[in-house]
């Protein structure tokens, strides 16, 4: 039986429940980002889940895009309205004061994270 190598397959949806899924949101925002935009996250995080195989079947032979299922894409959108409604983060940044850009606030920088 023949092995081939499966290249830019898309990402399957990550097998992480919300609370792991969470904790990848909070690498990534803590300590030092201040500001972010939502697609920029996304990337973030699919790249870092490719990296380091994190929610994702082990199969060696097949590497995948780095563009998460558009349920995880959901799962965090969620995640992030709950950082909102804790006000740890806040809709706008320095230059933009709407959706998708997105500000960490003072109790978030202090309080991101602390979970994980």
């Amino acid at each position: 039986m023949n092995r081939f190598n499966i290249f830019n397959q898309n990402m399957p949806a990550l097998s992480l429940d919300k609370e792991q899924l969470a904790c990848l949101v909070y690498d990534v925002l803590s300590p030092n980002v201040t500001s972010f935009e939502f697609g920029n996250l996304l990337s973030t995080i699919a790249r870092n889940c490719v990296r380091d195989g994190i929610g994702l079947p082990k199969d060696a032979m097949t590497e995948y895009n780095e563009i998460l299922d558009g349920k995880d894409k959901v799962r965090i959108r969620e995640i992030i309205w709950d950082l909102i409604v804790l006000r740890y983060v806040t809709i706008g940044d320095y230059h933009n004061d709407s959706w998708p850009h997105l500000t960490v606030t003072e109790l978030g920088k202090k309080s991101i994270g602390s979970n994980c």
